[in-house]
C-alpha cells in the first residue's frame, strides 16, 4: 500500500511539472490567434487564392500566343505497294485585346502536303504559306481594357478587405476574451482578500464569543459572512479556471495560464485620437472603411457588367486581310470587311440597362445611408472617450477617499468606536469602485480600437507594433469620391 501511494505521489507531482505556467499577454494571445485560429487561416488562404487569380487574369490582358498543328494521313492499300497522302497545317496565332474593346490577331500558317506510292513520291512537296491579320472591333469605344484591369484589381482588393475585416473582428473578440479573463482574475483576487479578512474577523469574534464578551447574534453574523466569503471565493475560482481552460482550447495556449489583473490604456491610439478632429476621423472612415470600400468595388463591378451589356448589343465590325504564297511563287492578297448589328431584341437591352442603373443607384443610396450612420457612430464613440476620461478621474478620487476611510475606520475599530460589519461595508465599497474603474478602462480600450476599426485601420499591425500608415497606403484605391 505504501509503494502504491509513493508511486501515485510521484506521478502526480511529476505530471504537474510538465504543465509550465505561461504569463498571458495580449501580444502572446494575438500571436497564438494568427497561428492557430481557423478563421484567420481561412482569410489568409483566401487572400493567397485571390492573389493567384489576380495573376491569372493579368495574363489574359497580355498578348496570347497559340500554336496549332492539324495533320492528316490517308492510307490506300494495294496488292504490291501502298499509297500514303500526308498533310499538315502548322499555325501560330498571336492575339491582343485592344483598349477599345476589340481584338487584333496575327496568324501565320503553312499548308504542307505530299503523296507517296510505296517508297517513291508521286507528287512533289507542296507549300502554301499564309499570313493573316484580323481585327474584330465592336462599334463601342469605351475603355474596355482599362475597365477589365480595374475589375482585375478588384479581385485582390476584395480579398484584402475580407482579410482585414476578419482579422479586425477576431482581434476585437480576442481583446474581449482577454479582458474578461482579467476581470475574473481581479474579482477572484478581491474574493481571496475578502475571505482572508472574513476568516481573521471570524476567529477574533469566535474568541470573544467563547469568552462571553460578544452575543450570539454577532457571532452568527460573522459566521454567515465567512461562509458567504468562502462561497464567493470558490465560485470565482471555478469561473476563473473554466475561463482559462476555454482560452487554452480556443487559442491553443500550451500551458497553465497566469494573467495579471492590470489594465493599461492604449496610449498611442489615445494620444492620437485626443488630438484628432472628429471630422478628420470621419473623413478617414469615409475613405478607408471596409464596408464602404466593398460598396465601391460592387459599384465598379456593376459598371463593368453594364459595359458588357452595351458592348454585346453594339454593331460589330470585322476586318480581315490575308496574304498567301505557294510553291510556284504565285501569291494572293484579300481583304474582307463586314458589319453585323442586331435590329430587334424586344427591348431586352433597355431593360438590362435600367436594371443595372437601379442596382447602382441602390448601392449609392446604401452607401450614403451608411456614411450617415458611420459619422453618427464615430461621434458617439468620441463622446464615450470623453465620458471614460471623466469617470477615470472620478474613480481615482473615489478610490483615494475609500482608502482613507478604511484607514480611519481601522483605527476606530481598534478603539471600539466601529464594528466589523461597518468596516466590511467600507471594503465592499472600495471593491465596487475598483471593479467599476477596471470596467471603465476596458470600455475605453475597446472604444479606441473600435474607432480605429471604423476608420479602416489594421488592428493587427497596431497590436504588433507596426506602422499603421503602411496599411493606409495599400488602400489608396478606395479614396475615390462617389
Amino acid at each position: 500500500m505504501k509503494k502504491i501511494m509513493v508511486i501515485f505521489y510521484f506521478v502526480f507531482f511529476s505530471g504537474s511539472l510538465w504543465a509550465a505556467e505561461i504569463e498571458l499577454t495580449l501580444e502572446l494571445l494575438i500571436q497564438s490567434l494568427t497561428q492557430n485560429h481557423p478563421q484567420f487561416r481561412e482569410a489568409q488562404e483566401s487572400l493567397n487564392a485571390s492573389s493567384a487569380e489576380y495573376k491569372i487574369s493579368a495574363a489574359k490582358l497580355k498578348p496570347q500566343i497559340n500554336i496549332i498543328i492539324p495533320s492528316s494521313l490517308n492510307f490506300s492499300p494495294f496488292i504490291i505497294n501502298s499509297q500514303y497522302d500526308m498533310s499538315a497545317t502548322p499555325e501560330v496565332v498571336i492575339s491582343q485585346l485592344l483598349p477599345g474593346s476589340g481584338t487584333l490577331s496575327l496568324a501565320v500558317k503553312d499548308q504542307i502536303s505530299v503523296s507517296t506510292l510505296g517508297s517513291a513520291a508521286v507528287s512533289p512537296l507542296y507549300h502554301n504559306p499564309d499570313i493573316g491579320i484580323s481585327l474584330t472591333q465592336p462599334l463601342y469605344f469605351k475603355p474596355s481594357y482599362n475597365t477589365k484591369n480595374t475589375v482585375r484589381e478588384n479581385i485582390i482588393h476584395s480579398a484584402t478587405l475580407h482579410n482585414k475585416e476578419v482579422t479586425n473582428g477576431l482581434i476585437m473578440q480576442c481583446l474581449k476574451d482577454y479582458y474578461s479573463l482579467k476581470q475574473l482574475q481581479f474579482q477572484w483576487t478581491l474574493s481571496k482578500s475578502r475571505l482572508a479578512r472574513s476568516t481573521e474577523s471570524y476567529m477574533q469574534i469566535e474568541k470573544k464569543y467563547n469568552l462571553g464578551i460578544l452575543t450570539r447574534s454577532v457571532y452568527s453574523g460573522a459566521r454567515i459572512a465567512l461562509l458567504k466569503a468562502q462561497n464567493d471565493f470558490s465560485r470565482m475560482k471555478r469561473e476563473l479556471n473554466i475561463k482559462k481552460e476555454l482560452m487554452q482550447d480556443t487559442y491553443h495556449i500550451p500551458g497553465i495560464i497566469v494573467v495579471t489583473p492590470d489594465i493599461e490604456v492604449f496610449k498611442e491610439i489615445n494620444n492620437e485620437l485626443i488630438h484628432m478632429d472628429i471630422q478628420d476621423s470621419i473623413d478617414e472612415a469615409f475613405r478607408n472603411n471596409t464596408s464602404l470600400a466593398r460598396k465601391r468595388i460592387n459599384l465598379s463591378s456593376m459598371e463593368f457588367q453594364e459595359m458588357i451589356i452595351e458592348r454585346e448589343h453594339a454593331p460589330v465590325l470585322d476586318f480581315n486581310a490575308h496574304y498567301s504564297i505557294n510553291t510556284t511563287l504565285s501569291s494572293t492578297f484579300s481583304i474582307n470587311l463586314s458589319l453585323s448589328a442586331g435590329l430587334f431584341d424586344r427591348g431586352s437591352f433597355n431593360e438590362k440597362i435600367k436594371q443595372k442603373a437601379s442596382e447602382k443607384a441602390g448601392i449609392r443610396n446604401s452607401a450614403e445611408w451608411e456614411k450617415i450612420s458611420l459619422a453618427s457612430t464615430i461621434k458617439l464613440l468620441f463622446s464615450s472617450i470623453e465620458n471614460n476620461e471623466s469617470l477615470s478621474n472620478l474613480f481615482q478620487i473615489q478610490e483615494e477617499e475609500a482608502h482613507n476611510r478604511i484607514k480611519n475606520a481601522e483605527l476606530k475599530l481598534t478603539s471600539g468606536q466601529l464594528t466589523e460589519a461597518a468596516l466590511f461595508e467600507l471594503y465592499s465599497n472600495l471593491e465596487t469602485i475598483q471593479i467599476n474603474s477596471m470596467e471603465n478602462r476596458i470600455k475605453r480600450n475597446i472604444t479606441l480600437l473600435r474607432i480605429y476599426d471604423l476608420m479602416g485601420r489594421n488592428l493587427l499591425e497596431y497590436i504588433q507594433g507596426r506602422n499603421s500608415q503602411q496599411d493606409l497606403k495599400s488602400f489608396s484605391y478606395y479614396s475615390k469620391n462617389w
